[in-house]
């Protein structure tokens, strides 16, 4: 088990290359993050370069959550599902 920063629990995620130094600066080797960054981030450059930055910082991508409505009724849900082919890529 490794110890993980979670963006609740310090107020919400700020952009990923602050929040990798905040996790490196403060001993965390993973962070608890949301997969949109990644995902514009590795279409705005390549997800090569959006691996580059966790390696740079020594801070592993520990688990993320999808954007997934699962609470609410069966539209919303489905059309979280229709963008997890793309989010599965990242």
């Amino acid at each position: 088990m490794i110890m993980t920063l979670n963006p609740v629990t310090i107020g919400g995620q700020p952009p990923l290359e602050e929040y990798l130094t905040l996790a490196k600066k403060y001993g965390f080797r993973g962070i608890e993050f949301g997969i949109e960054e990644i995902v514009r981030l590795g279409q705005e450059s390549s997800f090569a370069s959006v691996k580059a930055l966790f390696d740079d910082a020594g801070v592993l991508p520990a688990t993320f959550g999808l954007p997934t409505e699962w609470r609410k009724d069966d539209a919303v849900f489905r059309s979280g599902l229709d963008r997890l082919p793309e989010w599965s890529r990242a």
